[in-house]
């Protein structure tokens, strides 16, 4: 039987083991598939611009784009997202 424990140990063996190919892909289908569904249910919506190793960088687009609740929404959510599912060393951040 698989702990709690010894799952996570995998799960971050296998996130420090991708390539960067295999990294920008899942960020992307992270993106994508979780973070904007939930943002559209709102209005908003969420671009991915740019990776550079660890610092991820988004566009935040409809009703998220003028948002006074905009960084919680990266920080909270969108970062705290990728951290728990790809690398727990991301960093997003927002450009114009």
């Amino acid at each position: 039987i698989e702990t709690y424990y010894n799952k996570l140990e995998k799960e971050e063996h296998e996130a420090s083991t991708l390539s960067p190919a295999q990294k920008i892909l899942k960020i992307s289908k992270v993106i994508e598939t979780q973070i904007a569904a939930e943002l559209q249910k709102d209005g908003g919506d969420i671009t991915l611009v740019d990776i550079d190793g660890s610092k991820v960088y988004v566009k935040l687009r409809g009703k998220c784009s003028g948002c006074k609740n905009a960084m919680m929404t990266l920080k909270g959510f969108v970062e705290n997202t990728l951290r728990e599912t790809v690398d727990k060393n991301i960093e997003v951040i927002e450009v114009e």
